[in-house]
This record gives C-alpha cells, structure tokens and sequence, in this order.
C-alpha cells in the first residue's frame, strides 16, 4: 500500500533529525506562507532537506507559486491538508495551530504562538516591502486579505 505524504509527516521527520526542533518551527512557518499566499501546489516533493556540515536543515522554500490566484483555474483544493482539510477557503490560524499542536514535535506552547507571529511577521513585511515591478498588484491584494483574515481570526474564505 502506497502512504501519501501529509503535512504531519513531513513534521515528524523533522522532527526526527538532530535539531528537529528547529527544523519542525521552520516547516510551520513555510506552511503558514504557503497557505497565506495560496499555494495550493505544495507537496511532498517541494520539501527538501540540506545536509551541511553543521547538520542537517528544513531547505529554504522554493517551487512556492500563488496558484489560486489564477484566474478561471481555480480548484480550492490544496495537495497537502492541514488538519484534515484541503480546501483552501477554510485555512485559518486555529486550523493551522490544530495541525501543529497534531504532530506532537513541537512544545505545546512555541506551535500556537509560532503560527500567530509569522502570520504578523507576513503582515509586517507586506506592510515595509513594495510589491515588485510586473507582479499583479491583485495578486498582491489577495495576498494582503489573506493574511489580514488569518490575523483576525477568520478562515480565509473566497474573495
């Protein structure tokens, strides 16, 4: 039987490494990123790890690619759930924390404040940084409401 890959067990294996911690904190604030932007494309094989020598590490984010925002392609559906739901709409930040707290890797107490500041911290650098040049700036404004929605508590819905 074939397992797919889940969010959980992308964080179980971090959590599993030496310094799994900290590569775990790292995998919930790509996943809050990848969800505040509506990459509905990440999937097992957009996580990788980096084997230096100081050890092994969650890599930096790549193939992350604002999907939902494409006009008329629109499926909701995300490749990963996050506590047991795929559908992007009903991303929040307490289904976000339910998740984190899920993977048992993590301290009770870092999981939930992690995903409330790096949703801050994605406020406050589309807050500091211009959007650039030939990016939609609808684009940008979906961006804006998603994070502006997950900060106040409410799933992400439909724009």
């Amino acid at each position: 039987m074939r397992r797919r890959g889940t969010v959980r067990r992308v964080a179980r294996l971090l959590g599993s490494i030496p310094g799994g911690e900290a590569a775990a904190e790292d995998w919930v604030r790509q996943l809050v990123l990848r969800v505040a932007i509506g990459d509905n494309d990440l999937h097992a094989k957009n996580v990788s790890l980096l084997h230096l020598p100081g050890g092994t590490r969650l890599a930096p984010v790549y193939d992350a690619v604002p999907n939902f925002f494409q006009e008329g392609l629109v499926t909701w559906d995300m490749a990963l759930a996050v506590d047991g739901v795929f559908d992007h709409r009903r991303m929040s930040v307490e289904r976000l924390v339910a998740e984190t707290v899920s993977w048992g890797v993590l301290p009770i107490g870092p999981g939930p404040g992690l995903v409330g500041e790096t949703v801050n911290d994605l406020a406050a650098v589309l807050d500091s940084v211009p959007v650039p040049d030939g990016v939609s700036p609808r684009m940008a404004d979906h961006v804006r409401r998603n994070v502006d929605r997950l900060r106040t508590g409410y799933e992400i819905g439909e724009p």
